[in-house]
């Protein structure tokens, strides 16, 4: 933590003495970076946005798909169960599971076989 002035913080409220240099050097970089200035708030925002749009843009080309079919998400459980969700709403295939995958899976699979899908459950033995 930077100190504000040249005294002791418990000393420090409503101080009338001149800013650190280090703080004073940045709460300029703070005003210099849009900090506070309202037009150019959301500066940021927006250099992110273009950050976000190009890396989908690059991703999607690889893949050869348009990148409004590209989603972006924070969370892994949510994408993950995104992604097999619309794979097994695109494509009649064999859905192949173990019989000790998570909740979840189990869940697609019934949710699979009841639109009209195959599916397949491994059993597990010692061996794994």
């Amino acid at each position: 933590m930077l100190p504000i002035t040249d005294i002791a913080p418990e000393d420090d409220f409503q101080s009338e003495l001149p800013l650190e240099p280090m703080a004073r050097q940045h709460l300029l970089e703070l005003f210099d970076s849009a900090w506070f200035d309202p037009a150019k708030i959301h500066r940021n925002s927006a250099q992110l946005r273009n950050l976000i749009n190009e890396a989908k843009e690059s991703i999607s080309s690889h893949l050869g798909i348009a990148s409004s079919e590209l989603e972006v998400v924070g969370e892994l459980g949510f994408g993950f169960q995104s992604a097999l969700s619309g794979l097994l709403t695109q494509r009649k295939s064999k859905f192949i599971y173990s019989a000790i995958d998570r909740q979840v899976i189990h869940a697609f699979a019934r949710q699979h076989q009841e639109r009209g899908g195959e599916i397949l459950e491994q059993s597990v033995d010692s061996n794994g």
